[in-house]
Parts: structure tokens; C-alpha cells; sequence
């Protein structure tokens, strides 16, 4: 095994098995990996493919996104040729920081070099993915869709106790990884954030006319808890609006197209400007059922909206107690439905959510997020130094 160097300067490589872009999961991990700059610490992110957009001189892209979009259907194990180049800048006391999966002989090969190896978890684990998924299709009287065999979980496992350090978003993603066996002590808990520049601007997408307006950003699928939501909406009988941004799964289009197409309903698919959309907002709802740390959700309270959300759905952000939102639990329409009828009802309280909930989303800037992950793993690493002295 290659000694680790006991010297402050070392890099930061991202393995992330995918194209790069300024949206999606390509703006989190921007948004993570810049935090982690500072003196003597040099950041850099293997991908497949870059975006026009995206201009950042830390990027290794492996090949021209015109190739990528060729290729991406044809190869079987992208993670590998990702893992394979970043391998040449990685020395010893060096962090791979893997997205997207961390295959357990990868991270083996690369802790007898005398890399440490770290895994973030966007999300819940697959095994708690298809615990909740199975409910969730259940509530729709479907087969369960998730897809997800024992092999998957297996692997999954395998992958994350291989790593040094996992990195999770949330409580909830917490228990997840240590339900697979991964030691506390090996997990960090270290959560998302939200861009001031991403959601600036004085804009609204839906008029300011006192209409009460729920609002969904996000893909309207049964993961998220659309049909709880449209279910809870046609239930609640206010006299008010929907909306819905983002792509809608096919599944909840079949089934729920009667409510989609209420006057009521409106639907704006995919936006650019989400920011217009939370300012147009007087409550946020997530009901979802997995997830990790949900930018949504935290977007939407740093514009000041009451969120009505799920436990998964907080992101860890705020408990009940807080009086910053309303937690429901998932699949739970009869709350979910009381919920959008108290904050319609009573419109101050829903601003008086909304303020706290804002104030919460202050303490969750990506400025102070990094900050705070730039310790963690500067910590992690020290320990992992003297452990290996």
C-alpha cells in the first residue's frame, strides 16, 4: 500500500459516470465540488461529456458530447472508462470522490494506492427506495415499478462499504446506508443547498392576483407523490390553483389525466426560471416518498413558501416542532389534503410558515453548505491520515 502524503496539499477528484451540465445532478455537483476549494486543495471532475455551458477549466471530460449522445446507449459500464482516467491524476493521499456509484473493487484498487475513497449518496439506498416504492405503487393499485432486484441492493452494498466515507444528505439517507451495515461513524451527514444567483430575479410566472396557488417543481411521477398530491388537490375543493412544473411520467398522465386537465391544473412542464415559479407560489408541496436532500424543497423556502411535505421531503431541514412547514406522512391523502385546505383557509399562517422557513433556508446557502462540507471532509481525511500512520 502507497503511504499517504502528510502534506496539506492534495486534489479532489470527482468520478461522475455521466454527460455535465449546469442543471440536473451536474449543478449539485458543482455546487459541492467549488465549496471544497482552498489553499492547497485542487479540485478537479472526470465526465463523460461536458455541455456547451459548461466551462470550468477542473473539468475532464472523456469524449465530445456529439460522441457521448452516440455512445451512451451502447456502453455497458460508463463508470469504468470514468474511472480509468481519473485514476492518472489520483496520488496517494489524494480523494476519489465518487457520484453516481462507487464499484467496491475500483475503490479497493484505489485504498492500496493510498487513496481515500469517498461516496456520495444522492439519495436513500435502493434497498429503502424499493421499500417505499412498493409502497407507492401500491397506493395506485399498480405492479410495483421500480425494477430494483436483490442484485442491485447487493451490489449497492457491496459498493458502499468498500468506500472510506460516505457522504449523506439527510437523516433519512443516513439510516439507509447504515442499514446496509456501513458504520456511523462513517457517514457524514452533510446537506444540500440553494444558489441566490440560480433564483434571482423579481418575476412570477403565475399573476398576482390572490389566488392561492400550490405549487410542484420537480418530475410529476409516482416516486415524488404526484398522485397523492393531484389526489389531495381534487379532494380539497379550494377554490385556487395548481401548479406543476416539470416533465410528467407517462404513468401519472394515464391515470390522473382528468385532474391534469382541470381549469385549476395548470401545467407548465420544464421551466428555466424557477425562481418565477416559487415567487408565484403560496405553498410548496413534495409529498414524495424517497429521497435525498431535495433542492426543491429548500428553493422554494428561501423564497419565503410554506412547504407541505413528507419526512423524506424536508431534506432534514426542519422538524414539526419548528413550525416552518407541514410534515405529512407519505401516502397520507387525508393529511396532505387538510394541510392545502388549512393553508388556504388561514393565509396568514401560511406566510408566517413561509417567513420561517425562510429564515431556516438562510443557514443553507450553498456559501455555507460548502463551508461546512469543506470542514467535514477535511476532518475525514485527517482522521483517515492517522489512522493510516
Amino acid at each position: 500500500m502507497s503511504e499517504p502524503s502528510k502534506q496539506a496539499g492534495f486534489s479532489i477528484e470527482a468520478i461522475f459516470p455521466n454527460h455535465y451540465s449546469e442543471a440536473w445532478v451536474g449543478h449539485t455537483l458543482k455546487s459541492v465540488l467549488e465549496g471544497h476549494v482552498s489553499p492547497g486543495v485542487q479540485i478537479g471532475a472526470t465526465v463523460m461529456a461536458r455541455m456547451p455551458e459548461a466551462r470550468a477549466p477542473y473539468l475532464h471530460p472523456l469524449m465530445h458530447r456529439r460522441l457521448w449522445w452516440f455512445l451512451e446507449p451502447y456502453l455497458k459500464n460508463p463508470i469504468a472508462l470514468a474511472y480509468w482516467s481519473a485514476r492518472r491524476r489520483l496520488k496517494a493521499g489524494d480523494v476519489a470522490y465518487f457520484w453516481l456509484g462507487s464499484p467496491p473493487e475500483m475503490c479497493l484498487e484505489l485504498k492500496k494506492r493510498g487513496v481515500f475513497v469517498v461516496r456520495e449518496m444522492i439519495n436513500c439506498t435502493q434497498a429503502m427506495r424499493r421499500i417505499e416504492l412498493a409502497k407507492a405503487y401500491a397506493h395506485i393499485g399498480m405492479p410495483d415499478g421500480h425494477g430494483i432486484t436483490d442484485e442491485i441492493i447487493d451490489d449497492e452494498r457491496r459498493s458502499l462499504l468498500a468506500c472510506d466515507v460516505v457522504i449523506c444528505p439527510s437523516p433519512l439517507v443516513k439510516q439507509s446506508v447504515v442499514e446496509y451495515g456501513v458504520l456511523p461513524e462513517r457517514c457524514v451527514e452533510a446537506s444540500y443547498g440553494w444558489s441566490e444567483h440560480r433564483l434571482a430575479g423579481t418575476t412570477r410566472r403565475m399573476p398576482d392576483d390572490g389566488v392561492f396557488t400550490v405549487g410542484f417543481v420537480g418530475t410529476i411521477d409516482v416516486r415524488k407523490g404526484a398522485p397523492l398530491l393531484l389526489e389531495a388537490w381534487a379532494r380539497s375543493g379550494v377554490e385556487g390553483r395548481l401548479v406543476l412544473a416539470g416533465k410528467t411520467s407517462a404513468e401519472v398522465e394515464a391515470r390522473y389525466g382528468h385532474i391534469l386537465s382541470r381549469p385549476d391544473v395548470v401545467r407548465l412542464g420544464q421551466v428555466q426560471d424557477v425562481g418565477a415559479v416559487y415567487r408565484s407560489l403560496d405553498a410548496f408541496c413534495l409529498p414524495t416518498w424517497e429521497e435525498g436532500c431535495p433542492l426543491v424543497t429548500i428553493e422554494a423556502m428561501s423564497a419565503g413558501v410554506a412547504p407541505i411535505v413528507t419526512a423524506m421531503g424536508t431534506g432534514g431541514l426542519f422538524r414539526q416542532s419548528d413550525e416552518a412547514g407541514v410534515i405529512v406522512p407519505a401516502g397520507d391523502v387525508d393529511g396532505l389534503t387538510r394541510a392545502i385546505q388549512m393553508l388556504a383557509a388561514n393565509r396568514s399562517s401560511a406566510v408566517q410558515l413561509g417567513q420561517r422557513a425562510k429564515a431556516i433556508a438562510r443557514e443553507f446557502t450553498w456559501e455555507k453548505v460548502s463551508g461546512r462540507r469543506r470542514l467535514a471532509m477535511l476532518e475525514q481525511r485527517r482522521k483517515w491520515l492517522a489512522n493510516a500512520s
